[in-house]
């Protein structure tokens, strides 16, 4: 099929025997679907703006991404260390010992289960009440292995989106950055990733409360987002689509005046791969548009045909230029 084609029902242009045909064509195989995801990405993506040069503005970002380089350094240092340090250990401990009594720990305390994800991997999870959770991509989820007392907590460093079973008895609570949210069975989002400047809920549909240390509880109504940027004491609330709330669970990346290192940074955890911003300027490059399960590659075509941007693939990562 022709890609004028594709973009004229991309663009609403179509009669309705065309659209028929079209819808038909996309759905008759895989490789009709990612043609048609990339065209779209492409004729939906309204691409960067430029807002006034500010100098000081892009020079704190650029140290801002130097110093995080920096740390991926030392952080991949320090694990080498500590993967030595723990083999030594090993060796060491299964060495004969002239000693053969050991201290035994005795806690009664009770282990949480811990489920982590790396970059690039999303995982369906099943609490102990039967409550689903999709853990996104990068996320971390800690929750005792029995639910007891009289409430149900969850600790979220990511994102993750929840379907809580409903239970009067026990509510349920996650625990994300500053914000708690205390639902008693509802579908909703949370994001608390550390490199973000806010912890984020939106809900879906039900009910949920959302509060802090420092902030009194406030009810959501299906379909807003409440964003607590750090060190902040007054949430924010915004209506959303539904789209927006949950695009990531389908493989879709919308962004609406963002950032590019914001962008860069969720791209990062999807696709596992590690971003360089070659020129200070694109620092204040904001990105709208939305990548519809695409590849890596297919993304970076998009970004250069959006922009001025060029983009150099290298084997440990890829330059921005």
């Amino acid at each position: 099929m022709k890609d004028e084609t594709i973009v004229k029902y991309i663009r609403e242009e179509l009669e309705d025997n065309e659209r028929q045909e079209v819808m038909r064509w996309i759905a008759s195989s895989e490789e009709h679907q990612k043609k048609y995801n990339f065209l779209k990405a492409q004729h939906t993506v309204s691409g960067f703006n430029r807002p006034a040069l500010d100098v000081e503005k892009i020079y704190s970002r650029w140290k801002k991404h130097d110093k995080k380089q920096r740390q991926r350094k030392i952080l991949l240092r320090l694990t080498s260390a500590v993967a030595i340090f723990v083999l030594m250990w090993f060796v060491v401990d299964m060495l004969p010992s002239s000693d053969t009594k050991k201290d035994v720990v005795n806690t009664k305390e009770e282990k949480m289960v811990e489920v982590v994800t790396p970059r690039g991997i999303s995982r369906e999870i099943v609490l102990p009440d039967s409550t689903h959770v999709v853990l996104n991509v990068d996320s971390r989820l800690k929750y005792p292995p029995v639910f007891k007392d009289s409430i149900r907590e969850v600790f979220l460093t990511g994102e993750a989106y929840f379907e809580v079973i409903k239970d009067t008895r026990l509510p349920f609570i996650v625990h994300a950055g500053d914000m708690n949210i205390r639902v008693l069975g509802t579908s909703f989002n949370v994001r608390s990733y550390s490199g973000d400047s806010d912890t984020r809920t939106t809900l879906v549909e039900g009910t949920v409360e959302v509060s802090s240390d420092d902030v009194a509880p406030v009810k959501l109504k299906p379909l807003q987002a409440a964003m607590l940027n750090h060190g902040q004491t007054q949430l924010k609330i915004k209506e959303v689509s539904r789209e927006e709330a949950v695009s990531w669970k389908e493989g879709k990346l919308i962004f609406k005046e963002t950032p590019l290192e914001d962008v860069l940074e969720d791209l990062e955890r999807r696709y596992d791969v590690q971003f360089e911003i070659g020129s200070a300027v694109l620092y204040d490059y904001l990105f709208t548009g939305t990548f519809d399960n695409l590849t890596i590659d297919e993304v970076l075509r998009v970004l250069k045909i959006s922009s001025s941007i060029n983009y150099k693939k290298g084997k440990e990562k890829i330059t921005l230029y």
